[in-house]
């Protein structure tokens, strides 16, 4: 468990540094660690994080399981680097969180998962804009289904004004070799 991995912030003045089980922010400028992160949640740890583009605040998932082992959910938590409050937005009705990128408001994030109805398909996803105040999730396309065709962590881009995400939608079909025919969607976001 000694390998970390690090999301250095915009401004190049923090990083976050993520491992299993801990997580340190660490003050860049002078090369010293101003906390480790205590989630109030044992057993967890963080393995994505993301900067807003202020340097503010960071999105992470986290998970309970071990490392290699099948990950039954995860949840979205929002790091306050400047007040140390840590938001968990309510995902009741989605289980798991595959990507997500943060709007330039940073309050806002595009995410792509798991919705709970949609567990017994696990390669079936939806993208919604999630508000990490209050943790409300709007569908972006609510009838349309994306099928898993990439690692978590890469499967959507939102451009850097927000108006548009790029998704990894492959089709599905079997007259394709692997099943899987690649396609990159560009979807406008209202």
């Amino acid at each position: 468990f000694a390998r970390f991995a690090w999301v250095v912030s915009p401004d190049n003045a923090k990083a976050l540094f993520l491992g299993v089980p801990r997580l340190y922010l660490v003050n860049l400028k002078t090369n010293q660690p101003w906390c480790q992160v205590d989630w109030g949640l044992d057993g967890y740890y963080a393995y994505t994080a993301r900067w807003d583009a202020g340097g503010r605040y960071a999105a992470m998932l986290v998970s309970n399981n071990a490392p290699g082992e099948l990950m039954y959910f995860n949840r979205l938590v929002i790091l306050d680097t400047v007040t140390g409050r840590i938001y968990q937005p309510e995902m009741a009705d989605w289980s798991h969180i595959w990507d997500f990128q943060w709007f330039p408001d940073s309050r806002h994030l595009i995410v792509m998962g798991l919705p709970q109805n949609a567990r017994e398909s696990p390669t079936i996803e939806q993208i919604g804009i999630m508000d990490v105040l209050t943790g409300s999730i709007r569908l972006v396309i609510p009838d349309y289904i994306f099928a898993q065709g990439s690692t978590a962590g890469f499967q959507l881009a939102l451009s850097p004004n927000g108006e548009k995400v790029a998704i990894n939608c492959p089709i599905i079909s079997d007259k394709y070799l692997q099943g899987l025919l690649g396609q990159i969607c560009l979807v406008a976001i209202h």
